[in-house]
């Protein structure tokens, strides 16, 4: 279980924490900038498309654009 995540707004040991620090580590995740992940902010429809295509970039479905 990955337990570590850089961003100042994401609480240590929370239920979501490992999730994060490992999306965050594999390049799924970004963040909102100032080093927060931005718990609690609401998620747009622009968000969840990055998420997915970095997903699948990280799942070897998708190459990255050069």
């Amino acid at each position: 279980e990955y337990d570590e995540t850089t961003f100042s707004d994401v609480t240590p040991g929370s239920y979501y924490a490992g999730y994060v620090g490992l999306a965050s580590k594999e390049g799924i995740v970004k963040g909102v900038g100032e080093n927060k992940f931005g718990v609690g902010m609401t998620v747009k429809r622009q968000d969840i498309a990055v998420i997915i295509k970095n997903n699948f970039i990280f799942a070897s479905i998708l190459k990255p654009r050069q």
